[in-house]
Order: structure tokens, then sequence, then C-alpha cells
């Protein structure tokens, strides 16, 4: 189509001898055909979605839908259709997002804790900021001894992966119920571990 605009700038219409149009080529194709059909293909079944918000259906299966859009309005709808959160995904970002949450602060908790018997805890911090900056990046992108560390013993990257993926309709029970138990466990053994940790404290000036 680009080789015909660039060499038919101008295209006119006859039909029995009537001229029905003249003018430029996307004009023309904005005129006679305005809309344009988008394809939705699902990965697995969405619930609490009215994908007539987005257009008409042209048609929808189990694992594929088709809209009918304006054309001016195909990009703005397939960025609603891109970031569209059923009710399910959305509570499971909360409850992750919460868990994540949960396990950085105790994360945090049991550093400033260590401060108790180390003065000097900057090599601790230092070692905290390099996987603080792994976990810009999802889990799964690492190899499975690393994705076993950075869940379990610096679980900085779970907690950011577990929302990414309930954004993106990937989560699954068992992982986020996995990030639910971690930030309990980790949340208590912080707080535990905080309070052994006091009795030693006999001051700044100690």
């Amino acid at each position: 189509m680009a080789d015909v605009e660039a060499l038919c700038p101008r295209v006119v219409v006859i039909h029995h001898g009537r001229i029905l149009f003249d003018g430029l080529l996307a004009d023309l194709v904005t005129r006679f055909s305005p809309h344009k059909t988008i394809g939705v293909d699902l990965e697995h079944r969405v619930e609490g979605v009215n994908f007539a918000d987005f257009g008409e259906v042209v048609s929808q299966t189990e694992g594929r839908v088709l809209l009918r859009v304006p054309k001016l309005d195909t990009t703005k709808v397939a960025s609603r259709l891109s970031t569209q959160l059923s009710p399910l995904q959305a509570l499971g970002f909360g409850v992750a997002l919460l868990a994540g949450g949960a396990i950085v602060y105790s994360f945090w908790l049991i550093l400033a804790t260590a401060a108790f018997w180390f003065v000097k805890t900057e090599n601790i911090l230092v070692i905290f900021q390099a996987m603080y900056q792994a976990g810009r990046w999802l889990v799964t992108i690492y190899p499975v001894w690393l994705q076993t560390i950075l869940t379990f013993l610096v679980p900085i990257t779970f907690a950011v992966t577990v929302p990414a993926q309930a954004l993106t309709g990937r989560l699954t029970g068992s992982t986020l119920a996995l990030a639910v138990l971690l930030a309990v466990a980790m949340f208590l053994a912080s707080r535990w571990f905080w309070r052994f940790g006091i009795r030693f404290y006999a001051g700044a000036s100690a």
C-alpha cells in the first residue's frame, strides 16, 4: 500500500460516469473503511470484562475476541485492552503488592537490627543495593539457582515479580500463596530478631 500512496497521492473514483471521490488515498480509506478489526487472543478465561465497552464485538470464542472499532480509536482501544484488569486481577495485584512491601520492610529491619552487633554494616548495604538493582527485572529471567537466592535469601526480586505477574494476568494462585507465606514468615522473623537484638542494646554511648 505504501508504494501506491507514493505513486498516487491523489485518487479519483468513478462509478457509472459519476465521480464518487476525488482526493487523497488516506481520505479514501477513512471514508469508505472507517473501522478496523482488532483480534484479542486470550491466554486464559477472563472474568468480569465486558468487551462491548471497547467496541463492537464481531465474534467471541473461549480464546479469541474480534472487535470492530473506529479507525481513529484503534491505538486508544488497544492501549485500554492491554491495561484492562479484571476485579480478580486487581485483588491479586493488591495482595501481591502488600506482600512485596512486607518482604522489603522485613529485610531492611533485619539489616538494621544487625547494627546492634556490627558497627560497620556498609558492606551488607552494598550487597543489598546490588540485589535491589537486580529487582528491577523479573526473577524468571535468571537461572534457577539465582531465582532461589532472589526468592528466599534476598527476596527483593521476588517481591517485584509477583505484583508484575498480577498486572499481566500471569499470576497463579500457588505463586500468590507463596508470596503471602513468605511475607508473613519474614515479617514474624524480622520482628522476633528485632526484639532479640534490642535486649543487647545498651545505649548510643555504650
